[in-house]
């Protein structure tokens, strides 16, 4: 099977009965260790999927019996899937109902996860921001290295860039052109404290922030999603203080923005990394594969 174990989301389903049944046995000495692996969904690779590793002592049948319960249970929960995607009409408005004093609506474009291959310049979401005219919100981020040299030749200040969808316009949108000022240039160098970064250094390149209306858009040069608050702050962007905060990231961005937020949203806006497999996508997966091919379980 080319995805199960819930994509990998540690929240609730089968990933997380797995670890929890991994620990249950280790604790009792039934194996040294289990790894329990969800799989990269889009590596076009023979072993793709989700795999399962029991080390022990000694050449044991019994080992090979675990390791083989936790796959079949990865199998015949293949189908459960608990991401729900919601329009870009659908989180905007979402956004709008927000209230002054509110923690953060935590959007998340999981379809131009940088993380997931994903351009990172994908611009359906900024648009309908834009279009809303929504207050007090941040879009983190662009990858767009020409209109960061484009806002580091013009400076501080008012100014018209044209921003993302300069890879592919038909995976998540077209180049968006506006008008609104450059309020932070930096470097793009922090140390990421959060925990996904445990204190190594990041480096996003020569960076900016520009004010579009009530949304401050973050620009960057070298692409990558956001899962460390430091993304923000090290811009002199403050999460907590926004009604809306958008990220381009799948599951990692959670254990650092999940706790600041209202609610935590994915949308769906038609980008690379969009959850639709088919055959076409796949050249050297192993076949017959779920779910591709009718498989006898």
């Amino acid at each position: 099977m080319i995805y199960g174990l819930d994509f990998g989301r540690t929240q609730g389903g089968p990933m997380a009965v797995l670890l929890n049944r991994a620990e249950a046995h280790e604790a009792k000495g039934d194996a040294l260790l289990i790894s329990v692996c969800a799989g990269f969904t889009r590596a076009d690779i023979h072993d793709v999927g989700p795999t399962v590793t029991v080390t022990g002592n000694g050449d044991d049948p019994r080992l090979e019996q675990l390791a083989g319960s936790f796959i079949d249970y990865a199998w015949d929960t293949r189908d459960y899937n608990s991401a729900k995607f919601f329009s870009v009409a659908d989180v905007v408005a979402m956004a709008r109902a927000g209230k002054p004093g509110d923690k953060p609506l935590v959007i998340a474009d999981y379809n131009d996860n940088p993380g997931g291959g994903g351009y990172g310049d994908a611009t359906n979401l900024l648009k309908g921001m834009v279009e809303a005219d929504l207050p007090n919100a941040v879009f983190h981020a662009l990858h767009d290295p020409a209109a960061v040299r484009e806002a580091m030749k013009n400076g501080l200040g008012k100014q018209t860039l044209t921003v993302g969808g300069k890879v592919d316009p038909s995976k998540g949108g077209a180049p968006l052109t506006l008008t609104g000022e450059i309020t932070g240039l930096h470097n793009g160098r922090f140390i990421a404290w959060g925990p996904m970064g445990g204190g190594v250094l990041r480096d996003y390149g020569p960076s900016a922030v520009f004010r579009v209306g009530g949304i401050d858009i973050v620009l960057i040069t070298n692409n990558g999603q956001a899962n460390d608050l430091g993304q923000f702050t090290s811009l002199g962007l403050d999460p907590t203080r926004y009604r809306t905060v958008t990220v381009k990231s799948a599951h990692h961005f959670r254990a650092a923005f999940e706790p600041l937020a209202r609610q935590v949203v994915l949308v769906d806006t038609g980008a690379l990394c969009a959850e639709r497999y088919t055959p076409e996508l796949f050249k050297k997966v192993r076949r017959p594969i779920y779910p591709f091919d009718k498989i006898e379980a």
